[in-house]
């Protein structure tokens, strides 16, 4: 049984029902009756023989307590993880090919993207200027009334 088939059987419906009932309907992260869900505490316990002790009652949403709370989490464990970033292959035009990386087979890095050129209506080095003609005759006016 997979972890969604189980989420929809009647046992986990029960388990969520009991839970919501003990927690008062409230989360319990914050005291909300709005937008709750009931999680598992921990993960690693054969599917079905978690206990209403298991889980838990949070609100959900980008601003709820179960998102706040695995934020939290996940902080702790990849705080203490060493990466190597000079391990990793740059990704650019020039050193991609589509079977390298068999997630990004459709990623495409277009070679305009790579360098920022500088302003798009003038060449580098030349000096900025008037983006249309006619513009100084309306700033002249402008002037002239006080704005």
């Amino acid at each position: 049984m997979t972890y969604e088939e189980y989420l929809a059987s009647p046992r986990w419906a029960e388990l969520r029902r009991l839970r919501l009932a003990l927690d008062g309907f409230r989360c319990r992260g914050c005291d909300t009756a709005d937008n709750l869900e009931v999680h598992h505490r921990r993960y690693g316990t054969p599917l079905g023989s978690e206990t209403v002790d298991d889980l838990t009652t949070l609100c959900g949403g980008p601003e709820g307590c179960h998102h706040a709370i695995t934020t939290i989490i996940r902080r702790r464990l990849y705080a203490t993880r060493q990466y190597d970033v000079t391990a990793v292959a740059r990704l650019a035009p020039g050193n991609l090919e589509k079977n390298d990386v068999p997630g990004l087979r459709a990623f495409k890095i277009s070679a305009h993207r790579r360098v920022a050129p500088g302003h798009a209506q003038r060449s580098l080095g030349e000096p900025a200027g008037l983006v249309c003609e006619g513009a100084e005759g309306g700033l002249g006016k402008a002037r002239q009334d006080g704005r």
